[in-house]
């Protein structure tokens, strides 16, 4: 990964990325489609604006049902020649042919399909003895031979080293199969692969070829790693070839498996340029491609599938029993006519392909024909360049072809077999002629038909089938009669296994839809396609609804949802917070309070003021004020004031961009700052700022050297050490690492610094300004406590003094908890196992809880989104209500700007409320208030007007 992020951190890839995200920003024409006219396109809305992008997306999870709405006739698509409608460029195109598989020629002449096609089958019978020894050698090595106690498993990653090294005892052999650096190389290449065709399939077109070739860097540098274990192999083998072709009655055992093939086939089909090292490199590594993943996903799906079924079934004592009779029949070793009649492990398999599919559809071809193809009998006709395809999922899961489709039935295909056996079997017992002993029941895995689509259909189904159904059920065999395997309580999707005391027994804990269990592309369709972006935090929030308080979130991530837990999650001392710093720089927050009064005064008097650009700018000047002993001065200007906001609004409209993708920071740190201000003119402040910041690292460096340099001047140590209390010196004089106190890496902390300590309190003072004015009663019993403590407005209190005020306090609170402040979760992870009411989650799991939700929670917050300060009053400070106010975070993780936060609130109310009577200008809760996107903090809707006000009156008393 880190070599990946060094190739993507050059300037041309940056260049071309800072292109793209623009392309996107202003993209609207996605409505133009080489689908056929007058063919309904499901999914696509009718707006112009990314229609087609979010069908796209919107496919990640609804595919399935929009595919029950086309049943597509099978014969006519297998029909069609390969000039017409086109495997091979259908896979060409969707596997990103250009960029993927190291050359175009691997995908444009799939020479190693043709190879498979024509040995395979008739070759496999010979390989079931190598591929029987490699199963019980991987399986000895990673699921252990001990007999005495269980061993947990994780069923994905063992599969998958299960899997690779018995795929490449076909491909090339002993001892090779078994090298760990190889198999490494091999299966991040597969990765490798997978992140192009996923990146290349939302990249414009005509950016393509750029950014293709920028991710294929990657893939050139496996493709050297692999060479060095499979070229001089490949010499060996053409050698050994050429002499034996020269010299009929040379020694020499020719291997069986794909590399011999290759040769071989190539050899008679007079195709020198296959026999190439260099192309037969390159074709061993798309064999691993089409192997590694698909033959592990329909292992892992066809154990968990077994493991998960009721154990008065008796399914796995059925593969065991029956695996057990074969191979004593077969003389004690596995042969390819006992495999034939192993129909149990051969109907698990079949079974779970079938129930299990990862795939919507199949038998996908690409149009070729200049003129296109027409299917008469529907009246369509698909221009040059469309694809075609079948439905694949709902066959598989039609009531009407099986039966309970949607349940697991490991025995659905053995049981009309076995019993015409015993049929045949019963009418040779009694003397009677029988002419065909074999089942006739066509249901085996290896066959495909348009009810059973896993392999594809026709003359371009997959070759490789031969081989799954072999190493499958021969894996099958060897876990059924060596291992004894724990039923799961538990049985398929997105779930959590209950614990041994789970009182629930055997019910299922569904904790999760599918999606998010399978890929993280869920929350980037939810973060950054679905309506105005930022929205997959109130999609956790549906997931809690529908399953409850603790759900999987992506494949790697769970998030919970109880109040009673935060603490626990963020457990720790609380570090002391130093208030002396602050109030010595009180009297400044005093002057920028005066500034703030005055902006509002004389703004209101032009237009409505947007007080959270106000606010913003107080909260931002105070910080910088406090942190590095500099001010930006936005009061001063309004146009400069505004403009701040915009940028800020900028930032938080890319935040969930950057959740997604965090390499995306360190990538724009390295466009230059010309480029960036004229494409993004809006940031032009921004980067103003953090040029600014590095500037003030590079200053407090040299300070704090000054101070601790004995050679320098006495003044010069005095001056560095009365900044003491400053942010950047306090980094200086901490054990951190030496790295993390450069000039750089302390600006990127000083903007963080800014950019967090100044929308949290903008915020929250922006939403107490709508509910006061919408509450009038509240907002005169704060008046009266306030005049009541500071009879004259312009004679300000202290915040000591003002924190003794119950009524502001609990003002300032639940201002602050209605918010919400960050709707971002912060996933934390754990080095031992923890528990959580009935579930165990693994170490190291990352585990994610939301601010918002807590601040929200009803049983803690009832009516949670009623501004009700009265909540507050005459509460025991170990009340649920004091302890979930986790606006300040928890534990060692409490906000360190807590103390200067409250002090820029309680000064900025008081003087605020105190001085002026204000009202409303075109202000909506819904649309100018209320959290709706998630931008890390909570953040109104994108057509927000803001929170904008009149001054109305300026009471004295």
């Amino acid at each position: 990964m880190s070599g990946l992020l060094d190739q993507i951190l050059n300037p041309v890839i940056t260049i071309s990325f800072v292109v793209l995200v623009v392309y996107l920003i202003r993209s609207h024409l996605t409505t133009q489609s080489s689908a056929p006219l007058g063919v309904p396109w499901i999914g696509k809305g009718s707006s112009r604006f990314f229609s087609q992008t979010k069908a796209s997306f919107l496919s990640i999870t609804r595919m399935q049902e929009w595919m029950a709405t086309g049943y597509q006739k099978l014969k006519w698509l297998t029909e069609q020649p390969d000039h017409i409608l086109s495997t091979a460029a259908f896979h060409y195109d969707a596997q990103q042919g250009d960029y993927a598989f190291t050359h175009p020629r691997v995908l444009q002449d799939p020479y190693h399909e043709h190879v498979l096609h024509k040995c395979l089958p008739r070759k496999v019978g010979a390989l079931v003895p190598d591929i029987w020894e490699e199963v019980a050698h991987t399986f000895d090595q990673i699921w252990g031979t001990d007999t005495d106690s269980w061993k947990e498993v994780n069923s994905h990653e063992s599969i998958d080293r299960l899997v690779a090294p018995t795929v490449n005892r076909m491909i090339l052999g002993l001892p090779l199969c078994r090298n760990e650096s190889y198999l490494s190389e091999m299966h991040s290449f597969t990765m490798n692969a997978v992140t192009i065709m996923t990146v290349l399939q939302f990249t414009p077109s005509f950016l393509a070829p750029l950014i293709g070739r920028l991710l294929a860097i990657p893939v050139s540098s496996r493709l050297r790693n692999t060479c060095e274990y499979t070229l001089p192999l490949i010499h060996e083998r053409l050698a050994n070839s050429q002499r034996r072709k020269l010299n009929p009655s040379v020694q020499w055992q020719e291997p069986n498996d794909y590399l011999s093939w290759h040769i071989a086939l190539a050899t008679a089909e007079n195709r020198p340029d296959e026999l190439d090292p260099a192309m037969i490199a390159r074709r061993l590594m798309a064999l691993n491609f089409a192997a590694l993943h698909t033959t592990a996903l329909g292992s892992m799906n066809c154990l968990l599938d077994l493991a998960a079924s009721d154990p008065a079934q008796g399914y796995m004592a059925g593969i065991r029993e029956e695996a057990t009779r074969v191979l004593a029949e077969e003389g004690g070793t596995w042969t390819k006519a006992g495999l034939n009649r192993c129909y149990r492990a051969d109907s698990a398999l079949r079974e779970s392909l079938r129930v299990s599919n990862f795939m919507s559809r199949n038998v996908q071809k690409k149009v070729l024909a200049r003129e296109g193809v027409v299917n008469r009998s529907e009246g369509w006709r698909a221009p040059q360049g469309s694809y075609v395809a079948v439905d694949m999922h709902n066959p598989q899961h039609d009531p009407a072809i099986y039966p309970d489709p949607d349940t697991y039935d490991a025995f659905r295909f053995s049981r009309p077999r076995e019993g015409e056996l015993e049929i045949v079997k019963e009418g040779e017992n009694k003397g009677e002629g029988v002419e065909d002993t074999s089942p006739r029941y066509n249901t085996s895995t290896l066959t495909t038909g348009g009810t059973f689509l896993p392999f594809g259909h026709g003359r371009h189904a997959c070759p490789g089938r031969f081989f799954v159904a072999v190493e499958i059920k021969l894996m099958l065999a060897y876990m059924a009669t060596k291992y004894e395997i724990e039923p799961l309580e538990v049985v398929g999707g997105n779930q959590i296994a209950a614990d041994e005391g789970d009182d629930q027994g055997q019910e299922e804990k569904r904790c999760g839809p599918k999606i998010a269990a399978v890929t993280k592309w869920y929350e980037f369709y939810m973060d950054i396609v679905r309506g105005q972006g930022g929205q997959f935090k109130w999609e956790i929030d549906r997931m809690h609804r529908e399953y409850g308080p603790i759900v999987r979130i992506n494949p790697d991530e769970i998030h919970i949802d109880d109040p009673s837990w935060f603490q626990v999650l963020n457990a720790g001392p609380t570090s002391k917070r130093n208030r002396s710093s602050i109030a010595d720089l009180e009297p400044f927050i005093h002057k920028r309070v005066e500034l703030l009064c005055d902006a509002l005064r004389s703004q209101s008097r032009k237009a409505p003021v947007d007080v959270h650009a106000l606010f913003l700018a107080y909260a931002n000047d105070t910080v910088c004020a406090y942190s590095f002993d500099y001010s930006m001065n936005l009061l001063e200007d309004p146009e400069i004031t505004s403009n701040w906001k915009m940028t800020i609004n900028a930032i938080a409209s890319l935040t969930p961009l950057i959740k997604q993708f965090p390499w995306i920071i360190p990538v724009v740190r390295r466009v230059p700052g010309w480029l960036l201000r004229a494409m993004l003119p809006k940031l032009e402040r921004l980067l103003s700022l953090q040029t600014r910041m590095n500037c003030e690292a590079n200053k407090a460096i040299q300070n704090h050297q000054n101070a601790t340099d004995p050679k320098k001047s006495e003044s010069n140590q005095v001056k560095a050490i009365e900044q003491k209390a400053r942010f950047l010196q306090q980094i200086l004089e901490s054990n951190l690492a030496s790295s993390e106190k450069t000039a750089e890496r302390m600006g990127q902390e000083a903007f963080s610094i800014i950019a967090a300590g100044g929308e949290t309190v903008a915020r929250t003072l922006t939403t107490m300004t709508y509910y006061l004015i919408t509450n009038p009663s509240v907002l005169a019993k704060l008046r009266r406590e306030l005049q009541s403590a500071q009879p004259d407005p312009l004679t300000p209190l202290q915040f000591q003094e003002l924190e003794q005020l119950p009524w502001l306090t609990a003002v300032i609170k639940e201002s602050m908890r209605l918010w919400g402040v960050m709707a971002s979760r912060s996933p934390l992870v754990s080095p031992t196992p923890l528990t959580y009411k009935d579930w165990v989650i693994p170490a190291g799991t990352p585990i994610g809880m939301t601010m918002m939700n807590v601040l929200h929670n009803p049983t803690v917050y009832p009516s949670p989104h009623t501004f009700d300060p009265s909540r507050w009053l005459d509460l025991n400070p170990n009340s649920p209500e004091n302890q979930n106010f986790v606006c300040y975070g928890k534990g060692s993780r409490m906000c360190l700007g807590m103390n200067l936060a409250q002090t820029e609130l309680y000064l900025a109310v008081a003087a605020v409320f105190r001085r002026f009577d204000l009202e409303l200008y075109d202000t909506e809760r819904l649309r100018d208030v209320e959290s709706t996107r998630d931008c890390f903090t909570g953040e109104a809707s994108k057509g927000s007007h803001g929170v904008r006000v009149r001054v109305v009156g300026e009471p004295e008393q």
